[in-house]
């Protein structure tokens, strides 16, 4: 099954959202006056959410590599 870019970007919105919203609710101490609401520092996320989000984002990249990866040698093994 051939994915398309939007459905790469739409599971990649999902997953971000879930941790970002996961980092959001254990993170009490978002400076308001200072950066937005939506888009706090990491610097302001306490140490275990930070890993967390780190992790996941690592995870997201991975996820969207591999499936690059395999569209890519799907292409291969039909043009070849």
């Amino acid at each position: 099954m051939k994915r398309n870019t939007n459905d790469i970007s739409a599971i990649i919105n999902k997953i971000y959202v879930r941790y970002f919203l996961t980092t959001l609710l254990l993170n009490q101490k978002v400076q308001q006056n200072t950066e937005p609401f939506l888009f706090p520092s990491i610097r302001n996320i306490n140490l275990p959410a930070r890993r967390r989000l780190v992790f996941g984002m690592i995870s997201i990249f991975d996820f969207v590599l591999q499936l690059i990866w395999q569209e890519d040698s799907c292409q291969k093994k039909i043009f070849s």
